[in-house]
């Protein structure tokens, strides 16, 4: 992980064309050496690779100071977002997440509702586009 970079408070990583597992990597090296980053968006870059987007998802919540995350579209559509914004909203300091048009279906899964219900935090989100039923 390089190290000096400075301080980047908010990283936004929008509709930029990565391939395979670049655009993940990338992301995850920004965040290990920007401890203070507080907001970090991956709109638009879909991540394919169930793995990619599940260590993706990981480092946010144990990044120390991200509250807010923009990760729309973020499963590529062909995956079920469900499991990892429920992961997502096992970060308690989470204020603030756009998790729009991710595929994300609940299947009658209380799971989330249970999430979003008893988060300490959330001020802010936003399912748009998604098949909740």
């Amino acid at each position: 992980v390089a190290e000096g970079l400075g301080h980047v408070d908010k990283l936004h990583l929008e509709w930029n064309e990565f391939q395979g597992s670049d655009g993940v990597d990338f992301a995850l090296e920004i965040m290990q050496s920007q401890t203070k980053m507080t907001q970090f968006c991956y709109v638009r870059n879909p991540v394919y690779n169930g793995q990619d987007c599940q260590i993706l998802i990981d480092s946010i919540v144990s990044h120390p100071n991200i509250s807010s995350c923009q990760l729309e579209c973020v499963c590529g559509r062909e995956r079920n977002g469900h499991d990892y914004l429920v992961d997502l909203l096992r970060k308690e300091e989470m204020k603030s997440v756009d998790f729009s048009n991710c595929g994300l279906t609940t299947n009658s899964q209380s799971t989330l509702f249970e999430a979003i219900k008893f988060h300490p935090n959330l001020a802010w989100l936003n399912l748009w586009e998604n098949n909740l039923n």
